[in-house]
């Protein structure tokens, strides 16, 4: 990236962060409705229960191969 773009950015992520903080209080002001559910939840409405291990899983390589892929660069490039 050119010194123009990682300019910018901050830019962009303090606009974005200002909206968000715009728009949260509202969403979060909203009610939500009750459901009420008559009995035990069945096999088929149940999500997997492995989704959180697998997003953990698909964050982490990222962090890693973000950090070798870091790693090899110098003060040169």
């Amino acid at each position: 990236m050119n010194k123009r773009r990682l300019g910018i950015l901050p830019l962009i992520v303090l606009i974005g962060l200002v909206l968000l903080s715009l728009v949260s209080p509202q969403l979060l002001a909203q009610p939500r409705p009750m459901q009420q559910q008559d009995g035990p939840v069945s096999e088929e409405q149940r999500s997997w229960p492995g989704w959180p291990w697998l997003v953990t899983i698909i964050l982490s390589a990222g962090a890693v191969a973000v950090g070798f892929k870091n790693a090899r660069r110098t003060h040169l490039d």
